[in-house]
């Protein structure tokens, strides 16, 4: 059994340096090609073979995401395209490429601001133009200056009074036009820009109660009140209007009002799709302590082709890991717990199983009432005709149970339960008897948590957890055991949402009754795979060494005062 053990942990260890061998492989195999050599073949396909030109463009971003003539190009290739968000990511690299980027590229970007509802970064960016260009470019910045101050007087500073032209209001025009060369000049662009005459969203004349609050000194200094007034006026006549909204979200958000905030951005985010305001909302729901709807929008918004917002995302669901499947409403609350282990020294597999639903209050004791149902089996224990042979306590049990965390800031739940249990394998008596449970636990994590990583992670950051429990057992004849485990060890391999951790465990019983069974310490080293730190799953191998503790004569130890075992076991909590 020993040699079996062994072979499955040398095959997990050959498993991991075929993984990293595999990634070290991945990366030496990427060919690295000329950029000037796809360039030219870019050039001299777009018009023959428009997606064999577009792959050129990929495989120069996919090899240097920084080299300008290739985001120049294909930010012209996803506005033809009709990409908006896209071209959105893609002018902003050309713009922190170029810090004072101030020709078209920079109006293209603070024109697909203005449609996704950034507003402010549009003027940032229309404002630094003006300051910096002349001619063309520079009338069509402050045409859109005004455009904005036109509609709301957040923006009224920046735009001339005496020219208010119908930019946005009468016409969509559309920073977008045939493909050119990265060389050729902004005028030779605007040549062929595409104007494209619709009936607009945002056509709607400024009513007479905002221009009366365009000189209304309140507003000027941003009086909540009044500001409130006029965004509700806004809204009223275009519900649709995503700047509009996330106004009033944020002006929600300085009253702390949380549930107003929440339904004026869903309405912007149900008219936009845009991951920051997926993001926004997460940050709400989860301030308002919906965790389930917080993970949903935290997932929205790591979808997003910024990075950042991205990254933060992904590492919020890391945070949130559990939640996201609890589909009772509040205050009902249910959970499984499946535990199963095999274990070497006695060929030996059990599988306990724990089940509640009930009600949950969040008030200050976290009290919790709910029904439960118990079920531990294993595959050795049989009843022998007269006499039973028994490894674990093979027990079926239903019943109602409560819990409480008396103190603040200590994670000590108290808890008592108590219901009918019954024998699974026949042990000479009444297969039906009572139980009574109840005590206290406690369980703290410390060191690094489980975070998100893009690339694979090689570390040794440290953790550690602890977990301790005392429990009176009615039916173990009256007997209170107590346990005390931990893990300590590091955080080996993470990539995404995965880890390996290494570890040593170490794990102490001990009983009132005396029982030889109930009385060992253990210590020894383990490697644990979670294939995803959002679910609370984790595969377990550990390599034991023990030893039972004196007992004073009360029981017989028929086994030997030391011993060595090895350990598998699936540890699975979920949450609904």
């Amino acid at each position: 059994m020993l040699r079996k053990w062994v072979i499955i942990l040398i095959g997990v260890l050959l498993l991991i340096m075929a993984t990293l061998f595999y990634f070290a492989m991945k990366q030496a195999k990427k060919l690295h090609r000329d950029p000037i050599v796809l360039m030219n073949k870019y050039y001299r396909l777009k018009q023959s073979n428009p997606e064999a030109a577009k792959n050129a463009l990929l495989i120069v971003l996919n090899q240097d995401n920084n080299y300008l003539p290739a985001h120049k190009e294909f930010s012209q290739w996803l506005l033809n395209g009709d990409n908006v968000q896209q071209a959105l990511h893609s002018l902003e690299r050309i713009d922190n490429l170029l810090p004072d980027n101030d020709d078209v590229y920079a109006l293209q970007l603070g024109y697909l601001y203005y449609l996704n509802g950034d507003w402010e970064k549009s003027t940032r960016l229309y404002v630094r133009m003006m300051e910096h260009v002349k001619g063309t470019v520079k009338l069509q910045a402050q045409q859109a200056l005004n455009a904005m101050a036109s509609y709301l007087p957040f923006y009224q500073d920046y735009a001339f009074v005496e020219d208010v032209p119908a930019l946005y209001a009468s016409a969509e025009w559309f920073i977008k036009g045939s493909v050119i060369d990265c060389c050729t000049e902004p005028t030779v662009f605007f040549a062929n820009l595409k104007t494209i005459p619709h009936e607009s969203k945002n056509n709607i004349e400024p009513a007479k109660e905002a221009n009366v609050l365009l000189n209304d000194d309140r507003f000027k200094k941003k009086d909540i009140a009044v500001s409130s007034r006029f965004l509700k006026h806004a809204i009223d006549k275009q519900p649709d209007n995503i700047q509009t909204l996330k106004e009033a979200g944020y002006a929600a958000i300085r009253k702390g009002k949380k549930i107003k905030a929440i339904h004026y951005f869903t309405q912007a985010y149900n008219e936009s799709n845009e991951p920051s305001l997926a993001m926004q909302l997460a940050y709400l729901y989860d301030q308002i302590n919906n965790k389930p709807a917080a993970y949903q929008y935290f997932k929205l918004a790591s979808r997003s082709l910024d990075k950042n917002l991205s990254f933060q995302a992904e590492n919020a669901l890391t945070i949130l890991g559990g939640q996201q499947t609890k589909v009772l409403p509040s205050p009902y609350f249910s959970e499984i717990y499946f535990n199963p282990f095999t274990q070497s020294r006695f060929g030996l597999t059990v599988r306990p199983f724990v089940f509640r639903i009930g009600i949950e209050q969040h008030d200050l004791m976290q009290s919790r009432t709910y029904l439960f149902f118990r079920r531990t089996d294993d595959n050795r224990s049989k009843n022998l005709g007269e006499i039973s042979q028994i490894y674990e306590d093979n027990v079926q049990i239903m019943g109602i149970g409560g819990q409480v965390t008396p103190f603040r800031g200590l994670p000590i739940v108290g808890f008592v339960e108590t219901g009918a249990a019954y024998d699974l394998v026949y042990r000479d008596r009444n297969r039906w008897r009572g139980d009574l449970r109840g005590g206290f636990m406690y369980y703290q994590e410390y060191g690094a948590r489980p975070a998100y990583f893009d690339k694979l992670q090689i570390s040794f950051c440290y953790y550690s957890d602890w977990y301790a429990d005392v429990t009176y057992f009615s039916r173990y004849k009256n007997d209170v055991i107590g346990l005390i485990r931990t893990h300590q060890g590091i955080h080996l391999l993470q990539y995404h949402s995965s880890l390996l951790n290494l570890y040593m465990t170490g794990r102490v019983i001990a009983d009132t009754r005396r029982e030889f069974f109930n009385n060992l310490a253990e210590v020894g080293p383990g490697i644990a795979f979670v294939p995803s730190n959002r679910f609370n799953l984790q595969l377990r191998f550990e390599h034991i060494k023990g030893a039972y503790l004196p007992v004073g004569g009360a029981s017989i130890n028929p086994y030997g005062k030391y011993y060595s075992n090895n350990l598998v076991q699936l540890h699975f909590y979920v949450t609904m």
